[in-house]
């Protein structure tokens, strides 16, 4: 029995010894295959990477796109009037005679002509065509352009527009070279840039980048964005210069930088060329570009899902409207606050910025056909698109004069024209717009800011809520407009505001 049982012993040892060894050996090929595998995904990369020859090809490609693009680009200087009164088209005549004394002492201007420097490209050679920015050259009186062999010429605006931030200018010069447009609807994320311009003076200057995001939007830079973004350079003096393909095809007009310092940050946008062929036509025969009008403030229903949900809409398409204008073509159809506009003449809207565009380039007098959810159902309204009306803006916050007489219907709209403020009384709708819930359950809602106000210049925002003047509680908006209206500007303006973000004062002390 004791012989059997060593025989069993050793037997049962040489069966685990060769399991053991079976497995290790399992091991060491599966480790020599992942290693196999690996080298030769690594062989595959190095044989895909390019040779010295073809970086060489590339570095030739490079430098034939600087070459072909550098003799276009141009250096654009301008000279426009001091601004004496920096609030606009404020009617001082309907004024307190003491107010108006005191705003036009606050806006006294004792400045020269100011100074500005941007960039262009010349896209047509024979008439002297140069495509710029709006912001570089569509409010200058004097607008001189220096060309990269240093000749000089006055500059004439063609025409401009400012909702895209284009502008085209003219030279009579000769001997020029031209830039194609090319298709910015072809780029890709990745692709190669270029940006060319003159930064802070330094004419022709090239950097070089990628395709960073397309179609960026709600940047609240210009009414009409999809810029493409990138990461090659664009700081001030690049404005208006050209961002080309690596088939030296312009493909976006520099526009502006997204910083925290005053300095580039990498992040920079640009008009793409898509767009300014749509108004280029236009711009070049002097004509305003008219654009289509609906009359609704609108946002994506995946960007206020707590507004689509409050309708039962679950899906993460179309765009909600909060507001309907008084006598607009989208009242007129039947449009309401509240309703989910899902398509368009069939097309899924999936954001906001999609439905304006579409819009904004539909020929006033068209019919455009509207799929809309609304009470937990689907209806189709036809809408007749109005002409947008004159210095209409898309960007929210920026308040009109001419919507005056358009409020709301539900709310109490009050209208500041001392400081260029819209205010309304705090309401449930206000409170789930603005995020106010922990702020206030009182006061008067900013929820416009008029371009060039007073209340611009302090820093006024929407969403911010008026509490108290001159150390008076505030509960409604004309409550507000009747302490404004009681106070007195020799002794100053206290405001109190409160918002999502904290609670600040603003002190408006008059000149003496």
């Amino acid at each position: 029995m004791a012989g059997a049982a060593r025989k069993k012993y050793w037997g049962t040892t040489l069966i685990l010894v060769g399991c053991a060894a079976l497995v290790a050996w399992q091991f060491n090929l599966a480790g020599r295959l992942a290693f196999a595998i690996e080298q030769a995904v690594l062989q595959a990369v190095d044989d895909q990477l390019p040779t010295s020859d073809q970086l060489a090809e590339l570095a030739k490609v490079n430098r034939l796109v600087v070459r072909r693009a550098l003799p276009t680009v141009v250096h654009i200087m301008t000279t426009s009037a001091a601004t004496a009164n920096p609030h606009g088209e404020m009617d001082m005549e309907n004024l307190p005679e003491e107010w108006r004394r005191y705003f036009e002492r606050q806006f006294q201007n004792p400045q020269g002509p100011r100074m500005g420097l941007g960039s262009g490209v010349i896209i047509d050679a024979e008439q002297g065509y140069i495509l710029t920015n709006n912001h570089v050259a569509g409010d200058a009186e004097k607008i001189e352009v220096r060309l990269p062999d240093g000749r000089r010429y006055d500059g004439k605006l063609i025409g401009n527009d400012p909702p895209t931030d284009i502008a085209v200018i003219q030279i009579p010069a000769d001997n020029l070279v031209a830039l194609p447009l090319g298709d910015s609807d072809q780029l890709e994320v990745g692709d190669p840039v270029m940006t060319i311009g003159n930064p802070s003076g330094l004419d022709g200057t090239v950097s070089q980048g990628i395709v960073s995001a397309l179609n960026r939007s709600q940047l609240g830079i210009i009414d009409y964005e999809g810029f493409i973004q990138t990461d090659a350079v664009i700081i001030p003096g690049n404005s208006g210069g050209p961002m080309v393909n690596m088939r030296a095809e312009i493909v976006g007009i520099n526009t502006a930088m997204q910083t925290n310092s005053g300095g580039f940050s990498g992040i920079g946008f640009a008009v793409p060329s898509s767009r300014i062929k749509k108004i280029l036509p236009t711009l070049l025969k002097g004509e305003k570009v008219v654009r289509g009008y609906l009359g609704v403030e609108i946002a994506s229903a995946k960007d206020r899902p707590e507004d689509a949900k409050k309708v039962d809409w679950d899906k993460l398409y179309g765009v909600v409207v909060s507001r309907v204008i008084s006598g607009s073509p989208a009242e007129e159809a039947g449009i309401k606050a509240n309703d989910v506009l899902t398509n368009l003449n069939g097309e899924p809207m999936q954001t906001s910025s999609q439905l304006i565009d579409i819009v904004a380039y539909t020929p006033p007098g068209a019919t455009i056909v509207f799929d809309v959810w609304r009470d937990k159902k689907m209806v189709s309204l036809q809408l007749v698109v109005g002409r947008q009306p004159e210095n209409f803006s898309t960007r929210p916050g920026l308040y009109r004069p001419e919507y005056k007489d358009a409020p709301n219907p539900e709310a109490e709209v009050t209208h500041i024209d001392t400081l260029g403020l819209r205010l309304e009384t705090l309401s449930p709708q206000l409170v789930r717009e603005y995020h106010l819930e922990q702020v206030t359950d009182q006061g008067a809602v900013v929820t416009g800011v008029e371009a060039g106000s007073t209340a611009e210049q302090l820093g006024v925002k929407p969403g911010e809520v008026l509490v108290a003047i001159n150390g008076n509680p505030v509960q409604t908006a004309e409550q507000a407009k009747a302490e404004l209206e009681k106070s007195d500007p020799a002794k100053g303006l206290d405001l109190r505001l409160r918002s999502a973000q904290g609670s600040r004062h603003l002190r408006l002390q008059s000149a003496h």
